[in-house]
């Protein structure tokens, strides 16, 4: 009241003095924002009485305007420009307006390994990381979009990326629906999606060769599951407590070795199925903790299916040459009929030779191209002339 009373008092005596009680806005432009990060600024007018502030307008989503002291404050949650008008007024009614903007932009983090150039952005739902390489292992809590992790609710890896590092999204308990990890990864760190609790699926590279420890533990929302066909090793609890899985499929026809700790404590196993490709059935059922399943199924694996053209098999002066005519070949896998794997050999070029020494009658070859794509050959051999027809 009394400042009230003074203010109204300041503009008679201005009134009677003969001087123009104007109220002019001197802040000309705000500077920008980052999600995530604290914001402050505050604006600027020339009066001889006292302000009330306003806006018209949204202000940038976690930012409000404070009528008394004319600060702009808050967190930022959202990118994008966000264009406002701001207004300047005392108890006489004089007042003054400006238009104002404040651009808010997305968080931007190197996470490349040595030598690599991976990088994560954060536009305040969205984490996407891209790059070429591989992404440095984070340990803990070490992540630096760990600090920001209630806003993450959508996570995309981009291809190019090789290298999933230790903890990389552990914790990231809001993002939601289906990740997919594309075929340019091979590896997956430790704890890499631990207690992400609420996706649904994940989409797992072709390339994989490895899964490590508790990499996919505590994503309570999972209740299915395919382990791509060049996985041998899974860490210990890599899918420890993940209770909702109903149906896991592993497509490598050799059973991938598991780690010392229960790779799927928390499963049912005795109503999860476990789905291996036909013919191995019974190496499963064998392994060590494959066998602690009741329900394991041969199924098809689409072995049969050609992905990547251009891809040549045939005999040549007794070896198995495997000739791409336009990508680099990463691995070739040697099959038989029945899904057994019997060969693998790591390549790195467009042609690959392969000393015969297999006895089936008929072989199938898988060609894992670099780019992700797969070929599939199946080839009729006669050990008798040892050669393939």
């Amino acid at each position: 009241m009394k400042s009230k009373i003074f203010s109204i008092g300041i503009m008679l005596l201005l009134s009677v003095m003969g001087i123009n009680a104007q109220i002019t806005i001197t802040t000309t432009s705000l500077f920008n924002g980052t999600v995530g990060i604290s914001y402050s600024q505050t604006l600027a007018a020339i009066s001889a009485a006292r302000i009330i502030w306003s806006n018209m307008g949204a202000l940038p989503d976690g930012l409000t305007l404070n009528a008394n002291t004319g600060e702009i404050s808050g967190t930022p949650t959202t990118t994008g420009i966000f264009n406002f008008t701001v207004t300047a007024a005392d108890l006489g009614g004089n007042s003054d307006t400006k238009p104002l903007s404040i651009t808010i932009q997305p968080i931007f983090w190197d996470i490349s390994a040595p030598t690599f150039n991976v990088a994560a952005i954060f536009d305040g739902s969205t984490l996407t990381i891209g790059g070429t390489g591989a992404m440095r292992n984070l340990s803990g809590h070490g992540a630096p979009w760990y600090s920001v992790r209630d806003g993450i609710t959508t996570l995309i890896i981009n291809p190019g990326v090789t290298n999933i590092g230790n903890d990389a999204f552990l914790e990231l308990y809001n993002i939601t629906g289906s990740v997919d990890i594309p075929n340019t990864v091979t590896v997956i760190g430790d704890s890499a999606f631990q207690f992400c609790t609420k996706i649904t699926s994940f989409t797992i590279s072709n390339s994989i060769t490895s899964i490590g420890y508790r990499a996919f533990c505590q994503c309570y929302a999972l209740t299915s599951v395919t382990i791509p066909g060049l996985v041998t090793s899974i860490g210990g609890s890599a899918f420890g407590a993940d209770a909702g899985l109903t149906s896991i499929t592993c497509l490598n026809p050799a059973p991938p070795a598991l780690g010392d700790i229960n790779v799927f404590y928390g499963v049912d196993k005795t109503t999860c199925v476990l789905n291996v490709p036909v013919g191995s059935v019974s190496l499963y059922q064998s392994a060590d903790q494959w066998k602690d399943f009741t329900h394991i199924n041969g199924v098809t694996t689409g072995i049969e299916s050609v992905e990547a053209p251009d891809v040549n098999v045939y005999s040549k002066a007794g070896n198995l040459i495997v000739d791409s005519k336009t990508l680099a070949i990463k691995t070739v896998s040697i099959y038989d009929v029945s899904g057994r794997l019997l060969k693998t050999v790591e390549a790195g070029s467009n042609q690959v030779s392969i000393p015969q020494s297999f006895n089936p009658s008929v072989l199938i070859v898988k060609v894992l191209m670099t780019n992700g794509t797969i070929a599939t050959r199946k080839i009729p051999y006669s050990q008798n002339i040892h050669g393939f027809i």
